[in-house]
């Protein structure tokens, strides 16, 4: 009769032992799959958000403005509609720059053309935020950025 409640009681102890593995072993699995999504997370390139300074032409209301300054926008405008455009500005909304949209090619001997239609305040402005966008370090050798007024 000890034989079989020695028995049972073995029994019953690598039942319990082997539930106890199985958890162990979920728990583990668990761990690798949270420690491989956070490595595939790092692997994958993150692109650099370059963020615009400035005000959007679309955030601008124009209806107090003159029909010079309204003209004064445009990248063939006048420099007397400039000068007017750019008065307006400072008059209605001070400390604030306008953003105009920038074409901007980077250029390297050997690679493809890389483009990007960027919203900056003047040129220089548009040639980082595409450095930014490509994820090349500004002034290193072999970029050429040519950028152009949309």
């Amino acid at each position: 009769m000890t034989q079989n409640e020695h028995t049972t009681s073995d029994q019953e102890y690598l039942e319990s032992f082997q539930a106890d593995l199985i958890a162990r072993e979920a728990k583990v699995a668990q761990r690798e799959q949270d420690v491989s999504k956070r490595e595939a997370a790092l692997e994958t390139k993150s692109t650099p958000v370059a963020v615009p300074s400035g005000l959007s032409e679309a955030d601008l209301d124009l209806s107090t403005a003159t029909e010079d300054a309204k003209q004064g926008r445009g990248p063939q405008a006048a420099p007397s509609q400039r000068k007017a455009y750019g008065q307006w500005l400072r008059d209605h909304h001070p400390g604030r720059t306008p953003l105009k949209s920038f074409h901007v090619t980077l250029k390297k001997r050997n690679t493809d053309d890389q483009a990007f239609t960027v919203q900056a305040v003047d040129e220089s402005d548009a040639r980082r935020l595409a450095y930014n966008q490509a994820g090349v370090a500004q002034r290193t050798e072999g970029y050429n950025a040519l950028v152009r007024r949309v």
